[in-house]
Parts: C-alpha cells; sequence; structure tokens
C-alpha cells in the first residue's frame, strides 16, 4: 500500500485487498460491503482519516460480519482515474 495507516487497515481482520477486475465478484460475495478507494493520498491525503475511521469501524464490529465486510481497492495505475 501507500502508506503504514493504509498497510495497517490492509492487515485488519475484516478488511481484503481486492483488485478493480474483482470488485463485481466481491460485491457478489459480500452485500453489505463498505468499498474504500484510497486513491492518491499525497494529493488527497484526507483518504488517511477516512482509513482510521474505517479502521475504527472494523474495530467496534469485529466477528459481526453480518454488519458489513470492507473492502480496499488495491491501488494500481488503472485505479487512480476512480
Amino acid at each position: 500500500m501507500t502508506s503504514e495507516i493504509l498497510d495497517g487497515l490492509a492487515g485488519q481482520q475484516g478488511c481484503e485487498i481486492v483488485r478493480k477486475a474483482d470488485l463485481d465478484a466481491f460485491l457478489a460475495r459480500n452485500p453489505r460491503a463498505l468499498v474504500f478507494l484510497a486513491g492518491d493520498t499525497r494529493q488527497r491525503p484526507e483518504g488517511l482519516d477516512v482509513a482510521v475511521v474505517v479502521r475504527e469501524l472494523l474495530a467496534k464490529f469485529q466477528g459481526q460480519t453480518a454488519i458489513f465486510q470492507c473492502s480496499l481497492i488495491e491501488p494500481s495505475r488503472d485505479n487512480q482515474q476512480c
């Protein structure tokens, strides 16, 4: 990933790194999904603030997968346009 905060989120239970091409399959498996597109955090540092909130939500609802499943979209050149 691109920062310690995003790396920490990606390593947290309940968060799955998903490629753009696999997003439809992820959403089919997880009807209650939170999809996080952090983008380039150098250009949009507020994405790191959102990552902290998502991490706290995952911690709050840990083990309650019926609430939501988190997806962190893998950064790539293709995803920079999202």
